[in-house]
């Protein structure tokens, strides 16, 4: 019932209802926990690794959430950030200290986009419109994100080169 997002040199990191760490090594379902925490709300939209932290969006919440995991059996919550009223994240990825999310933005879809440098204070940079598509994942490298709409069949590739005026460059559909 959950799935995993990150394999780290130390933890693979699960993530359903909360997050279960395991030694990297072991990849089966009766595998022996090193922790399980539910300091994470409920319904992770992914989860991301960054150094000693693990970065959630809650879709129960609608937050971004940072857990400290520098000791796998008692990590503890380092900041939860609000998304804002309206907001039903769908995906995240992250990307140059850039957090990029998928989602329903008060009636419109598209994503938004994150600075997350200081993991203390994420803060919203903008985000772009891509209307009545239901972004269903997304990706990034570089400069450049990739969504793909769970509706149209569409990708939709947008510049991040200045991430507080994202441009839609492309869509490719299929």
């Amino acid at each position: 019932d959950g799935y995993f997002r990150n394999v780290t040199m130390s933890n693979l990191f699960v993530a359903s209802g909360g997050v279960d760490v395991f030694p990297p090594d072991t990849f089966f379902p009766d595998a022996d926990v090193i922790s399980s925490s539910t300091i994470i709300g409920g319904s992770p939209r992914g989860i991301h690794v960054q150094g000693r932290n693990l970065i959630s969006v809650s879709g129960e919440t609608d937050a971004i959430e940072i857990v400290d995991f520098s000791d796998p059996s008692n990590p503890y919550l380092v900041a939860s950030s609000t998304l804002g009223a309206g907001v039903t994240p769908t995906e995240f990825v992250v990307e140059n200290d850039i957090l990029i999310l998928a989602g329903d933005y008060s009636g419109v879809d598209g994503l938004r986009f994150y600075d997350i440098r200081n993991l203390n204070n994420p803060v919203n940079l903008g985000e772009i419109d891509l209307s009545h598509q239901s972004i269903g994942d997304v990706d990034a490298a570089g400069v450049h994100a990739f969504a793909i709409s769970s509706v149209s069949s569409s990708m939709y590739i947008v510049n991040l080169g200045d991430p507080a005026k994202p441009r839609l460059i492309d869509t490719v559909t299929g």
